[in-house]
């Protein structure tokens, strides 16, 4: 009942406005989930003015804000570790090397920062070269079980014989055992 009640208040409002509104006026009913729905309205007699209902901008601010200061928050000690690193560090510079001393890989890099990188991030050539020797290790035992299991298919086929095998089954146990 409560709700025949109201839309009829709301059709009398509905009524009672448009009486009072200008002939050229458009009133259509807001929906909130409509965007870029025009509403004119004719205040003053200075010709339509349109209002477009658009989403809001906030949660692009607050992304943007969000973006701005992560960005910040790493570019910003970088910056400064990377002028130290250049102003006070420098680049390394060329010298004799003893006949006893042999260079780790890091030390040829010219840049302090690069040879940071080079030690502790990055495998060195001595790393690179054991690993793929282990990769083709284990793809030529690969290559060897292939053959031998080829091999072993074959000889079955030939003789005749399947991939089972027998084993004595015991019986059930006696008084003798």
């Amino acid at each position: 009942m409560a709700a025949h009640l109201s839309s009829q208040f709301r059709r009398a409002c509905i009524v009672k406005f448009s009486a009072f509104a200008k002939p050229d006026a458009v009133l259509r009913k807001c929906n909130k989930w409509k965007i870029n729905e025009i509403f004119v309205r004719n205040a003053g007699d200075h010709g339509p003015e349109r209002m477009f209902i658009k989403p809001g901008s906030f949660q692009d601010w607050r992304t943007m804000r969000a973006v701005g200061f992560y960005a910040l928050l790493t570019a910003v000690p970088a910056a400064i570790i990377i002028t130290y690193v250049n102003v006070f560090i420098g680049e390394a510079t060329y010298s004799e090397i003893p006949e006893d001393y042999v260079p780790e890989h890091w030390e040829y890099h010219k840049h302090p920062i690069t040879r940071f990188v080079a030690k502790h991030f990055i495998a060195s050539p001595q790393q690179d070269y054991e690993k793929m020797a282990h990769f083709i290790q284990i793809e030529s035992e690969k290559i060897k079980e292939r053959k031998t299991e080829k091999a072993v298919r074959k000889m079955m086929r030939q003789r005749g014989d399947g991939p089972w095998f027998y084993t004595e089954v015991k019986g059930p146990p006696t008084d003798d055992e």
